[in-house]
């Protein structure tokens, strides 16, 4: 795996956790420390390179989604990483090409498209080029820069679109693909804020607070349709995008304002993927391998970051078990 041997993700993980680790152990190593630690470096299996690869090639969630359940969401979060490898490695356009093949191939990865815009303006169409943000924001403003992204971005559209353009199909394309009509949670509910929301609903209704009677089509009907809710507010589409975007703000400020740390680009994926996981509208529960995926390269970094892996890979994982094939009534 190219990515996770020989691109930066290596070499960024390698020396942020080498810091950490000399900290962490001091001057006063023993002999027998620094001989278990040389030991370790000589180990094939605890080189970072192999750890990531091994995380990735035996994911739980991936190893039941797509080996289980069905669908094909590694090769779709192979080119995600691939695309976020390129921005590393300061090769934007080639970035800007992949991120717009996956958004082609699924589109659920505009959950963290905000991420990849700013990032990209930010490095490639206002930085200058000695890297220093030196001078006004609109003197830095690369106008050919900015086009080539864009030109880049609506070839692969045209091309993956125009068999519905030409049969004037596209209005129900974008129908098919942004179904508003299937209600807030899906049949099975992601664990999200809106499942605790339809649960409350639900609670309420069971201890007879509310009046009137309960709808036909309840969020827990088990149906893929738009649903009521008995007591609280129903929900609009737009209520969850403007949610979603608010928790995403701090992690597209924190990228814009500092531009220069890689590493900040993998916190704003997992935190802008974990946000429309958690007030986005008719979210999968699969939905959760995203941001589980992105956090595994931080998982090397440091041991903060590792304890935040286990804590999002645990529960993210543990939620995937009801796609788990049972017999009727077992």
């Amino acid at each position: 795996m190219t990515l996770c041997s020989h691109g930066r993700w290596q070499g960024l993980v390698s020396s942020k956790t080498k810091a950490h680790d000399d900290r962490s152990r001091g001057f006063a190593s023993s002999k027998k420390d620094k001989a278990q630690s040389s030991s370790n470096r000589d180990d094939p299996w605890l080189d970072k390179g192999t750890v990531l690869s091994m995380l990735f090639l035996w994911n739980p969630g991936l190893l039941l989604v797509d080996h289980i359940h069905f669908q094909y969401n590694g090769f779709l979060h192979g080119i995600l990483l691939l695309s976020a490898a390129r921005l590393f490695q300061g090769r934007c356009v080639e970035a800007t090409v992949w991120f717009a093949i996956l958004l082609n191939l699924k589109h659920i990865y505009l959950y963290v498209a905000p991420v990849f815009f700013v990032y990209l303006l930010r490095n490639y169409c206002f930085a200058n080029s000695n890297g220093k943000d030196s001078g006004s924001l609109v003197s830095r403003f690369k106008p050919v820069n900015f086009l080539r992204l864009a030109a880049t971005v609506l070839l692969i559209f045209a091309i993956s679109l125009w068999p519905f353009l030409s049969k004037d199909q596209l209005v129900q394309m974008l129908g098919r693909l942004f179904p508003f009509k299937r209600g807030l949670c899906h049949a099975y509910w992601a664990p999200n804020w809106w499942a605790l929301y339809a649960a409350a609903d639900r609670v309420l209704a069971l201890a007879g607070v509310a009046s009137r009677a309960t709808p036909a089509a309840s969020p827990t009907s088990g149906l893929v349709q738009d649903t009521t809710f008995v007591l609280l507010p129903n929900v609009p589409p737009a209520s969850t995008f403007i949610l979603t975007v608010l928790f995403q703000l701090p992690a597209l400020w924190g990228l814009w304002k500092r531009p220069q740390e890689p590493w900040l680009l993998v916190r704003a994926l997992v935190l802008c993927g974990l946000s429309a996981f958690l007030f986005g509208w008719h979210v999968h529960e699969k939905a959760i391998l995203m941001p589980v995926l992105l956090a595994t390269p931080l998982a090397l970094c440091s041991r903060a970051d590792a304890a935040v892996y286990m804590i999002l890979s645990a529960a993210g994982h543990a939620s995937l078990f009801p796609l788990l094939f049972q017999a009727a009534g077992g």
